[in-house]
């Protein structure tokens, strides 16, 4: 779906308001960090601006539609057309950051696996997506579906859970009644 809808994505995004980062980088521009992950991170919003704060952001998605995008909004973003998986050319994150991507995927637990290990010591997972107790999260989950995009609404509470599993510090925030983030940290070895 995302390789057909690149170039109207933005578009599209700022017209159902979609769009807002501001939740995402106040988290992470607070934070003493150099490297981010964003993952599946599309066209590049959020990355623009991470860079822009001085941040070394690596963009990971299979689209290389959207990644093209991305890379015409600021070619100092590092792009890797792929799926976020163990063996990566990339160094470790001091933060990654999955802003609503994981109900595009139906392997959760094996993607937090692969962040942990991503992960630098002391590093935190920021995962901000829908919330499927929210009647506009389900409208866009169907909408998704009509596009044929196989979609996995996964709960907060779910979300916490298997990040605690993984030895991450977690804790969940409400950031509308549509969408809600994970923060996990990762403990010092």
């Amino acid at each position: 779906m995302f390789d057909r809808f690149a170039r109207p994505y933005d578009s599209f995004m700022r017209l159902f308001h979609l769009d807002d980062c501001g939740a995402l980088l106040k988290r992470i521009e607070s934070e003493e960090c150099s490297v981010v992950h964003d993952i599946g991170g599309g066209t590049g919003t959020l990355a623009d601006a991470l860079e822009r704060c001085g941040k070394a952001v690596y963009l990971i998605d299979p689209s290389e539609a959207m990644t093209r995008v991305a890379l015409a909004k600021n070619s100092n973003i590092s792009v890797v057309n792929s799926e976020y998986v163990p063996g990566l050319d990339i160094p470790k994150a001091d933060v990654i950051v999955l802003r609503d991507v994981l109900h595009h995927i139906k392997s959760q637990a094996a993607v937090l696996d692969c962040c942990y290990g991503y992960l630098s010591d002391n590093g935190r997972i920021l995962i901000q997506d829908f919330n499927p107790k929210s009647l506009s999260a389900r409208m866009l989950l169907v909408f998704e579906r009509c596009c044929f995009e196989r979609v996995y609404p996964i709960w907060p509470e779910r979300l916490k859970e298997l990040s605690t599993e993984r030895g991450m510090a977690a804790e969940l925030m409400e950031l509308s009644p549509r969408d809600y983030m994970c923060i996990g940290r990762k403990a010092a070895t």
